[in-house]
């Protein structure tokens, strides 16, 4: 598995489908981001974890210059690939291309409806920094977490 950048060719459907059956029941209508992950607009980069027959997990940055920090807006490990350390891997990506940008600080929010994601950042050296209720669903909680990644 090798992590590459995205290419709506080989990726559209895949993540569409991901889009709209994972993301969207948790955060409404992921056709703007669905849009950014292929056009880059938006300070967007988008990465898939893949072999040449199947995407196994997404990575989504926001690299915003005029904020302090990079931000993971998606993270994400198809199922049937879990627990073989490529969450960890992307998130490795994640932190070089902090690196790499000058960010000092990475920042993620999860949904309280997602503990399993919770552990993995917090396990990570994420620590919790805010909480945000309603802010995609008027039922869910929203965790803000960062980690200091250097430069």
């Amino acid at each position: 598995m090798k992590i590459r950048r995205v290419c709506e060719d080989e990726d559209y459907k895949a993540l569409r489908l991901m889009a709209v059956g994972i993301l969207e029941p948790l955060y409404g209508d992921q056709g703007k981001a669905l849009h950014e992950w292929f056009s880059g607009e938006g300070h967007k980069y988008a990465f898939v974890l893949a072999s040449d027959r199947e995407i196994a997990g997404f990575l989504s940055l926001k690299a915003n210059p005029a904020n302090p920090y990079l931000k993971i807006s998606t993270l994400l490990v198809f199922d049937g690939h879990k627990k073989l350390g490529y969450g960890k891997k992307l998130l490795a990506k994640a932190i070089r291309i902090a690196k790499e940008l000058g960010f000092g600080r990475i920042k993620v929010t999860v949904s309280d409806s997602k503990p399993e994601s919770l552990n993995f950042f917090i396990s990570a050296g994420f620590v919790i920094t805010g909480k945000n209720h309603g802010k995609y669903k008027a039922d869910s909680t929203e965790i803000t977490l960062e980690m200091e990644v250097g430069q």
